[in-house]
């Protein structure tokens, strides 16, 4: 996501990371999928912009799909149940 302050800059959330710095399995395929069809807005030449607050509310929202469990919670112990959930959500009905 990005901040302006202190400094512009993005920061990246902790829980989207293993143990060894590396990103959580299937995390970019579920970014990918919240991006391309998750609630972001339209610029007027066709380029969907987030600044990644959007996504970090999604996955700090408790989600039925999940057992009322945020999707952050279960990205670390279970990330391919994450994957689903967000593919049921957004990508069903496209």
């Amino acid at each position: 996501m990005y901040v302006t302050r202190p400094a512009p800059s993005y920061r990246y959330p902790t829980w989207q990371f293993c143990s060894d710095g590396q990103p959580v399995e299937h995390l970019a395929e579920i970014l990918r999928a919240l991006r391309a069809f998750g609630p972001f807005q339209y610029e007027s030449f066709g380029l969907r912009r987030s600044t990644g607050w959007g996504e970090v509310e999604w996955f700090l929202s408790p989600h039925a799909l999940l057992n009322g469990s945020q999707p952050a919670e279960v990205l670390t112990v279970d990330p391919a149940r994450v994957l689903g959930a967000v593919r049921i959500e957004f990508e069903s009905g496209h």
